[in-house]
């Protein structure tokens, strides 16, 4: 690492990474009160009833569309958070690149994935379990295993997908040219 960074960059990167850690729990506990509050207050149970009854909605279809709402107001909470974090303290460290532009360009790119994975592994996650206690009458610990090894399959598969096509299709990706560094690494 001495031959990498000089001392300054060191202490400044150390200096970073502790600011960003205390961010980092301080961003983590506020989620957590929201969503006390979101458990709290009942809103989920409110939302399915208003879906069920109310827009007539099947329960699966009102299931999809609270994950997707959670799932979108999380991301909405997390925009002053992200905004504080790369434009102040990646600002004040030396380390951000990021322009606004670039900074709402990418949160909406990411929505339009998110929103097409998401409620896609949802759905199929929904569908999957609405069928199997359509068809057994109830769902016990064994197909729960079974459909948590299937989950967890269908999740590094995804990241490969994300790995190989999306991020390739959003970001400028290149392999690392022959240089000192690479060697190291």
């Amino acid at each position: 690492a001495k031959d990498t960074f000089t001392e300054a960059k060191l202490k400044r990167s150390l200096s970073y990474e502790r600011t960003s850690n205390a961010f980092s729990l301080f961003h983590g506990k506020c989620n957590r009160i929201i969503q006390g509050g979101i458990l709290l207050f009942g809103l989920i149970p409110w939302l399915f009833s208003i879906l069920l009854s109310s827009v007539g909605l099947p329960f699966v279809v009102s299931a999809i569309c609270i994950s997707v709402a959670l799932n979108w107001l999380d991301d909405i909470i997390d925009i002053p958070f992200d905004w504080h974090s790369t434009f102040t303290l990646e600002e004040r460290f030396g380390f951000n690149t990021t322009t606004k532009k670039i900074f709402w360009t990418d949160f909406f790119k990411n929505q339009l994935v998110s929103a097409i994975f998401t409620t896609g592994s949802i759905a199929l996650s929904y569908f999957c379990l609405y069928g199997i206690h359509k068809f057994y009458g109830r769902v016990d610990w064994k197909v729960a295993i079974v459909f948590a090894v299937f989950s967890v399959i269908f999740g590094m598969l995804i990241e490969i997908v994300y790995m190989k096509i999306i991020t390739p299709s959003f970001n400028k990706v290149e392999p690392m040219k022959d240089c000192e560094l690479k060697t190291k690494m």
